[in-house]
């Protein structure tokens, strides 16, 4: 049941955080992380961020343990259309799964965050991280610019917003086209970025 409502209204699962949006909390908390593997799965996302391990914050419940994300995550791995990539911060702190389609830019800008060892539960630290992984993970523009306000205080200046722009096309000339996979229904569409 939840796939299918996943299925139905996947923006809920792709779009990121909006301004002044409170952090998911309880059921929808435990969920979020499934409800983004079944949209990358049905097409609708490009890449996800699967937190294994928070050694940082032993209060933190693993995301990995919340419903149904082993299973999404094996499904993932069975896909020939899908790669994960790990992401790990050194010392063992923190290690992040990167799922990505393999088409389109999605699989170079995974490796990507995964050379820096971005984390799905760490703040990236800069204006030009938050924007080069808010764009890589496909949320909404206004979305991703409010969170840089949220987190720094100020809107990004376009030096950064032409910097992650310039980092992108570096990485991969391919632009992002969703649904990534053949099997979505519907007609392919170009990202904003």
């Amino acid at each position: 049941q939840f796939e299918v409502q996943v299925q139905a209204q996947p923006r809920l699962w792709c779009d990121g955080y909006a301004p002044g949006q409170a952090p998911f909390v309880g059921l929808e908390y435990q969920l979020q992380s499934a409800g983004e593997l079944l949209a990358l799965l049905s097409g609708a996302r490009g890449l996800v961020m699967v937190q294994l391990h928070c050694g940082w914050d032993k209060e933190l419940a693993q995301p990995v343990f919340n419903p149904f994300v082993t299973t999404l995550m094996a499904r993932a791995a069975a896909s020939p259309d899908l790669a994960i990539t790990m992401s790990s911060i050194k010392g063992g702190m923190g290690l992040t799964a990167l799922i990505s389609a393999r088409k389109g830019p999605w699989l170079p800008w995974a490796e990507n965050m995964a050379s820096f060892g971005a984390q799905a539960a760490l703040v990236a630290g800069s204006p030009f991280y938050q924007m080069l992984i808010g764009r890589m993970l496909g949320y909404k523009e206004k979305n991703i610019l409010g969170y840089v306000q949220a987190q720094t205080g100020a809107a990004p200046n376009p030096a950064v917003i032409a910097a992650v722009e310039a980092e992108l096309r570096t990485i991969s000339p391919k632009a992002p086209t969703l649904p990534w996979n053949a099997s979505s229904r519907g007609s392919r569409k170009k990202i904003k970025q």
